[in-house]
């Protein structure tokens, strides 16, 4: 009997640990995009990586450029101890900007300055159905002190040559075409309204590659380059399109690598909720 009362004790001891740390998360269902990248801010400024954790989906690769264009990436989980080791203080100043939001997609750019130099992210934010925003892709250039991120001469027509062979790739359903538009690590967020598909290039190829084996093709969906801001060797941009009798729009991130731009991260989705 002592021995059951023992089990018992226990068991409601950690019945009451997991509620206890179920209700501390510090942040949780962000209702909008600018509130998934106040909590990004946050964990940056604290060092909280579990900010982090609520504001990210934890797939989402950080990426940059190195300065002889060499493309890079840090996973979530390489993040998150470099956020909760010893930093300096919270940055000088912050700022966000929505370049757009489409139904459950938003682009969002995020400015953050120290004296010593400065960070500009542009950001793929989506909502999960019943959890919240939260951030997917996320491309960065750190800046020196007063520098801004501009675009270089022939940056956009580049862009928009890249764009228009994604757009060849999806119309031929060629494989080969989108690994030459895009860096081979690659996510897609697939956004449908009632829940959000997360995958890799090559899964996308996969699905391109069985369609082209069956004989099809989809030449009449009209895709349109709607907008596209560079920041330096980042880029943003924005397509729609009409498919299967509804209005698309895709979020994408590029990063200008030694050999061109490339698409580094994708979000798309009904244009309305």
């Amino acid at each position: 009997m002592r021995h059951l009362t023992w089990i018992t004790a226990l068991a409601s001891l950690l019945v009451g640990a997991c509620r206890s740390s179920a209700g501390s998360a510090p942040v949780a269902g962000l209702a909008t995009p600018e509130a998934a990248v106040a909590a990004y801010f946050r964990a940056g400024d604290e060092h909280r990586s579990r900010l982090v954790r609520a504001a990210f989906d934890p797939g989402t690769p950080i990426q940059w450029v190195d300065p002889d264009g060499t493309p890079r990436a840090l996973t979530q989980i390489e993040w998150w101890p470099k956020l909760d080791g010893p930093g300096g203080g919270p940055a000088a100043s912050r700022s966000q900007r929505t370049l757009d939001r489409s139904g459950d997609l938003a682009l969002v750019e995020a400015v953050s300055r120290w004296d010593s130099h400065g960070f500009d992210d542009l950001l793929l934010v989506v909502r999960f159905p019943g959890a919240g925003w939260r951030i997917v892709g996320k491309v960065f250039v750190r800046l020196a002190p007063g520098e801004s991120a501009a675009a270089a001469d022939g940056d956009e027509p580049a862009i928009r040559a890249v764009l228009e062979q994604k757009i060849a790739a999806h119309a031929e359903y060629d494989p080969a075409l989108l690994l030459a538009s895009h860096l081979p690590g690659c996510r897609y967020a697939h956004v449908d309204g009632t829940s959000v598909v997360l995958s890799t290039l090559s899964e996308a190829g996969a699905r391109y590659a069985a369609r082209r084996d069956a004989g099809e093709t989809d030449h009449d969906s009209p895709w349109r380059i709607l907008d596209v801001v560079v920041r330096g060797p980042i880029a943003a941009a924005k397509l729609d399109v009409k498919w299967q009798g509804r209005r698309h729009v895709d979020h994408l991130l590029l990063v200008r690598t030694a050999v061109g731009w490339k698409i580094a991260a994708a979000a798309w989705g009904p244009a309305e909720s």
